[in-house]
């Protein structure tokens, strides 16, 4: 039997569907007009839906499981069940701009910026799937504006800040894998999920691909070319295990281990706090933009889904390169 149910002054028709409660809003705040609404209900039935949050939730992290790349999945679960405690499991429905501002809110008082906006693009998406999916008519994120954070170049290294890392690294595992990311641009994932058979030693070639229980981050293929030092590092490897980076057991590192090991070195040569381990990828493209190799080029390298992505790197370009946009510029004057 249908019953009324209010959410934040709104009254909601709540009924059971296939064993599993869905809810439909009356649109209105009025308990008289909500009862009339409930008295035609059945003469128009509601559409099948998620009945809360936490429904919804299973459903898509069951498809973000099988979809997204395994760090991807579990940023989401961590992301979504953050909001779930946040806003109770209420009806996915009910979930409007003024709960994200909320959500936005006290989630400033414990992380940085940086993160809600990561957490809030995420959420977003999340929510867009729910639109997708027919179960809410448009997300609770319009309106919502993200945490103005002024912009900062990523932090990289250059040569002398290498060479002093190089000099406190005293496992020969993690040498090689810094080597190897800052010639190729490769992420942390990719590496450390990186197998014999995906190299090509006769075209000097890795093949970047997904297997395994591990997904890139755009779930595409891509390929990168093998410099002298990529081909040199890979060469005096052992070819024992599976993983091109592992133990002695033959297990691959996890990405734990190597972003904390990472850490401890930058710390022990002196170099800035900012430097993580993704700054060697950042060391790649920017080193390729100070030698003046195109963005588009870099675009490929690095297997970004957009040349804006890339674009962060520009200011790094040759003069050469920026009179050359200038004149292009002052000839359209």
């Amino acid at each position: 039997m249908a019953s009324l149910y209010k959410r934040n002054s709104v009254w909601y028709v709540a009924e059971y569907i296939g064993g599993r409660r869905v809810y439909r809003s009356t649109k209105t705040t009025r308990k008289p007009d909500a009862l009339r609404f409930l008295s035609q209900f059945h003469d128009t039935p509601p559409k099948p839906r998620v009945a809360s949050f936490s429904a919804f939730l299973r459903d898509f992290l069951a498809f973000s499981q099988s979809n997204l790349a395994p760090s991807s999945y579990r940023c989401y679960k961590r992301v979504c069940k953050d909001f779930l405690s946040f806003a109770g499991n209420v009806p996915i429905d009910a979930v409007g701009p003024v709960d994200i501002e909320k959500f936005k809110i006290a989630r400033l008082k414990t992380v940085k910026p940086v993160s809600v906006n990561i957490e809030l693009r995420m959420l977003k998406a999340a929510f867009g799937y729910a639109v997708k999916w027919g179960l809410i008519e448009k997300s609770p994120f319009k309106g919502v504006s993200f945490v103005r954070i002024p912009q900062q170049q990523p932090a990289f290294l250059v040569e002398g800040d290498i060479r002093k890392l190089l000099e406190v690294v005293d496992h020969p595992h993690l040498r090689d894998i810094i080597l190897f990311a800052v010639h190729t641009g490769m992420r942390r994932g990719e590496i450390v999920n990186l197998r014999w058979e995906n190299i090509d030693f006769d075209h000097r070639v890795i093949t970047v691909t997904s297997g395994n229980g591990f997904r890139t981050k755009t779930g595409r293929l891509y390929r990168i070319p093998m410099n002298e030092t990529v081909y040199q590092t890979l060469g005096g490897r052992d070819k024992f295990a599976e993983y091109v980076f592992c133990g002695e057991s033959g297990r691959r590192f996890s990405e734990g281990y190597i972003t904390h090991r990472f850490k401890a070195y930058v710390r022990l040569a002196g170099l800035p706090e900012s430097i993580h381990f993704h700054s060697l990828r950042h060391t790649f493209a920017s080193t390729l933009a100070r030698m003046g190799v195109p963005l588009f080029d870099i675009q490929k390298l690095l297997n970004h889904s957009q040349i804006s992505t890339t674009m962060v790197y520009s200011h790094l370009m040759p003069e050469h390169l920026r009179a050359s946009v200038e004149r292009l510029t002052l000839s359209m004057n």
